[in-house]
């Protein structure tokens, strides 16, 4: 009587369990479904714009989930059914032009990560804590946004600063910058396709990559706006006459940059009336 119990026991365990299998499968393929009909991109127009997909991992990812290819992972990005929370130590990381002084080699969980910069460098970026591996975070809950040590070179500007490496984290109207790579890895910058080139680094200094504008420039505001840093270019460039003299008052010409909406007007001063605006710049 007693093995005939312990069978009927195991029985109804083994029916118990398949019955929660099969409760399983049904409520996944319910939130599959649901998933699927509800993945699709909300503008044609945006999403078929050339280049869009270098866009993905910013807010375009959410726009245009269809032509990023997220609707096939819907189910890998869905919450976790468990209650275990996933972290552990963390190995040292490769730091250039910088050292990790924390004591040990592997860093607990939380540990905050120490960084003593070479000479001749700085700084820059968000504390940030060990959460598993290789992989640290911050406030912005970023692990891509790891502290840099930056070379940081002369406040003095040159030409249109390609290579201005200074400090000044201010625009010429008195915003205060953004950090580059936190504003373009979260999608604050979405006017522009080809937004990667400006992953300059971690920090809100006024940088002009690729030379592309008259003066060094950075990004400020949600959505982020692109203000210019220095009012002139450097006085290297004052070597020419004006050309318009009609147009070129000290009291009326535009020759100071501020905004990306007025540099058209700005470059004409600047092409026209160089003498006019080197003096209004103090180079001369």
């Amino acid at each position: 009587i007693q093995q005939w119990d312990i069978g009927l026991v195991k029985r109804e365990q083994e029916k118990k369990k398949e019955k929660n299998r099969r409760k399983k499968t049904k409520n996944n393929q319910s939130v599959k479904k649901s998933v699927n009909q509800s993945c699709s991109d909300k503008s044609d127009t945006i999403c078929a714009a050339p280049g869009i997909s270098d866009l993905c991992y910013s807010q375009i990812g959410d726009i245009c989930p269809v032509t990023c290819g997220k609707c096939d992972t819907a189910m890998e990005s869905l919450p976790s059914t468990t209650n275990e929370t996933t972290f552990g130590s963390c190995y040292k990381p490769t730091i250039k032009n910088g050292v990790v002084t924390n004591d040990q080699d592997m860093l607990a969980h939380n540990e905050v990560l120490r960084i003593t910069c070479d000479s001749g460098y700085q700084l820059s970026g968000q504390q940030v804590t060990c959460l598993i591996q290789d992989t640290y975070t911050n406030s912005y809950m970023d692990s891509r946004l790891l502290p840099e040590c930056l070379a940081i070179s002369s406040e003095t500007l040159l030409g249109n600063g390609t290579d201005y490496a200074g400090t000044r984290s201010t625009a010429a109207n008195g915003v205060e910058c953004g950090n580059w790579n936190a504003d373009v890895l979260s999608g604050l910058y979405m006017n522009d396709y080809d937004a990667g080139r400006l992953l300059v680094g971690n920090h809100n200094f006024c940088r002009n990559p690729g030379g592309e504008h008259p003066v060094p420039w950075c990004l400020s505001g949600n959505p982020a706006t692109g203000y210019y840093c220095f009012e002139y270019p450097g006085c290297d460039t004052c070597s020419a006459e004006d050309t318009d003299n009609t147009e070129c008052d000290m009291e009326t010409a535009r020759c100071e940059y501020s905004k990306f909406s007025s540099r058209q007007t700005v470059d004409w001063y600047w092409e026209n009336c160089k003498k006019t605006c080197c003096q209004k710049a103090a180079c001369i």
